[in-house]
């Protein structure tokens, strides 16, 4: 079976350098796909070359992860735009995860033991993850956004719109068991926001 292979400004692009991409910022496929609104099935497809690489998928992964289109189309040099998070040295996510977990326990106020507790984990593993010597699962930061309220997008993948007030499960059934908030929320969201 051939690859499929999409042309984008008369430059091919293949599944390889998504590849090489995904594992330089040492992310899942999963990991990587959330971040630009796509499946990690669409994911797995463009990467093995079974479906073509749209000018979409091109773009948002240029502008999500800083990268320039000339090299995910196989140009030479390197692939960070300047001024990119990641030019330079990428760092891998569970690392930038464990900081962030590392600044909601500073931020909370409790010793180590009753931050554990409130989350049931164990100190080590608590240590591991903000040390950045265990990847954080999405279960697991599900469970510091309804301890802490902060989103757990967030605490996986940085991104900051989701830090505050997230719209997790917790948000979710609240809003099911108040009709009237859940109709001035949905004014507010028809209104665009504005008042």
């Amino acid at each position: 079976m051939s690859k499929k292979v999409f042309k984008y400004d008369d430059m091919a692009v293949d599944g390889t350098r998504i590849t090489e991409l995904r594992n330089r910022l040492h992310l899942s496929k999963t990991q990587f796909a959330i971040q630009i609104g796509y499946t990690s099935g669409q994911m797995t497809r463009a990467e093995a070359g079974r479906s073509a690489v749209s000018a979409e998928l091109c773009e948002r992964i240029a502008s999500t992860y800083g990268v320039r289109e000339e090299w995910l189309c196989g140009g030479d040099g390197e692939p960070w735009v300047e001024g990119s998070i990641w030019s330079g040295e990428s760092q891998p996510l569970r690392d930038i995860a464990g900081e962030r977990l590392r600044e909601v326990y500073q931020d909370s106020g409790f010793s180590q033991r009753e931050f554990c507790r409130k989350l049931g984990c164990a100190t080590s593993g608590l240590n591991a993850l903000m040390e950045g010597r265990r990847e954080m699962t999405r279960r697991f930061a599900e469970r510091v956004e309804r301890e802490f309220a902060v989103g757990a997008d967030w605490l996986l993948y940085g991104d900051e719109k989701c830090k505050d007030y997230p719209c997790g499960d917790e948000m979710i059934g609240f809003l099911k068991k108040n009709p009237g908030v859940r109709r001035e929320v949905w004014k507010k969201m028809k209104d665009g926001g504005q008042k």
